[in-house]
């Protein structure tokens, strides 16, 4: 939450503040409502014109000033085999981005992006645990093990096992409407 805090700078969190789920490409809200957006590992899962239609959407939901953070994987090196062995695994029709891709999708929807990129955990023990807890950890081992999952949690396993991944995490502003863009 610290961490959170100071990437936001902000001191402390409003006593007001909500939490809400909902559609990412149609969200019940009205423009400019939020200052904060978050999506954790989702857009990865979508194509890149889903990508782009669920950050247009952020945009209109966040006031002038607001930050959408996000949390995904994101490759190395564009590596098109890669990416759909990974989307055959799970099923999906995913399309991971570079981290330069990934900020251009951002910018083109109109954010400031400062981004970070680092080893991938997911399917490793030790991170597991670390980004999870133990019982979040044993959690995800017991579910991944049920009959019904156990061939597809393997497939992940060997997939990020084999092969090298990042994760990106992003804070995105929405600019006022007096910011220019610097190039």
């Amino acid at each position: 939450m610290l961490k959170l805090k100071k990437i936001l700078n902000v001191t402390v969190w409003k006593r007001d503040s909500r939490f809400s789920r909902g559609n990412a490409f149609k969200l019940p809200f009205a423009a400019e409502t939020f200052d904060i957006v978050i999506n954790e590992a989702m857009l990865t899962m979508f194509p890149d014109v889903s990508k782009q239609k669920a950050l247009a959407e952020y945009y209109r939901v966040l006031k002038p000033g607001g930050k959408l953070l996000t949390h995904d994987v994101s490759l190395i090196k564009e590596d098109l085999e890669l990416v759909a062995k990974l989307g055959q695994t799970i099923n999906g029709h995913v399309t991971q981005l570079t981290r330069r891709k990934w900020e251009e999708l951002f910018k083109q929807q109109g954010f400031l992006v400062t981004s970070q990129v680092g080893p991938m955990s997911l399917m490793d023990p030790r991170g597991t645990i670390r980004d999870e807890g133990v019982l979040g950890a044993l959690k995800i081992i017991k579910n991944g093990l049920k009959r019904e999952n156990r061939p597809q949690f393997q497939a992940m396993y060997r997939l990020f096992k084999e092969n090298s991944f990042n994760y990106i995490t992003g804070v995105s502003t929405k600019l006022e409407e007096n910011d220019q863009w610097n190039f």
